[in-house]
């Protein structure tokens, strides 16, 4: 007799067992397929990710604390639009067309280069110092992009913002660099084109045009992208 309750005692507590097992799991999976996104629940797409591609904060001008960097925004577009992200280097990707502001600055070799001199030719502007670590973070792939397409039609101009002759030319040789540097001492130009934060590369097309204008450090491959562009 005692075996026979043992055994069914047994049966009842294994059957229990089952009941909860089979629940427990119905109700997760359940509740996975149940879950959805606002954006599901409001029958739009959900936004695409937004990739940071390398973009750093860029130093001040307004002294070489590179602590003092500032951050603003980037510029995306995903299935819902374009959308401003906090935290990321400003991009203008659909820039105006708006005429570049022509200037005559002196090279570290001491003759002239005036912007207007340029026409008909892609011109790859940047505005950079030897204490800015972001813009030396650039320089070997500004120097890379330079070697792949001096030869076709574009200009680099790197501009040195605030700094005498002799630094910039000490840096520029012990690096190696063989684009084109001019000296922009008393920040003329640099006020002229509204340059804060550095380094800001912008892109001039054939006919003088701004079409691209960044505030950032770049990749190799964010500069050929926009310098094909350029050139086509």
């Amino acid at each position: 007799m005692k075996k026979k309750m043992l055994l069914w005692a047994g049966v009842v507590l294994g059957l229990i067992l089952i009941s909860v097992y089979v629940t427990n799991n119905y109700s997760i999976s359940e509740a996975e397929k149940n879950v959805a996104s606002p954006a599901d629940k409001e029958g739009k797409p959900a936004a695409s990710p937004v990739v940071n591609s390398g973009n750093e904060a860029s130093a001040s001008l307004v002294g070489k604390d590179e602590s003092s960097a500032t951050s603003s925004v980037i510029q995306y577009e995903n299935e819902a639009g374009k959308q401003a992200v906090p935290g990321a280097a400003a991009v203008n990707e659909h820039a105006d067309l708006e005429p570049a502001g022509d200037f005559t600055l002196t090279d570290l070799k001491g003759g002239t280069v005036a912007l207007s001199d340029l026409r008909g030719k892609g011109v790859y502007l940047n505005f950079w110092a030897t204490w800015c670590k972001w813009c030396k973070k650039e320089m070997p792939d500004m120097e890379k992009i330079y070697a792949e397409y001096k030869d076709k039609d574009l200009v680099i101009l790197a501009v040195s913002v605030g700094e005498d002759r002799e630094t910039v030319a000490k840096y520029i040789e012990d690096n190696g660099y063989t684009f084109d540097v001019l000296l922009d001492p008393d920040k003329t130009v640099a006020q002229q084109y509204q340059i804060k934060p550095i380094p800001v590369s912008l892109f001039i097309d054939r006919q003088g045009r701004i079409v691209y204008k960044k505030l950032g450090t770049m990749t190799e491959d964010q500069m050929r992208l926009k310098v094909e562009q350029l050139l086509q």
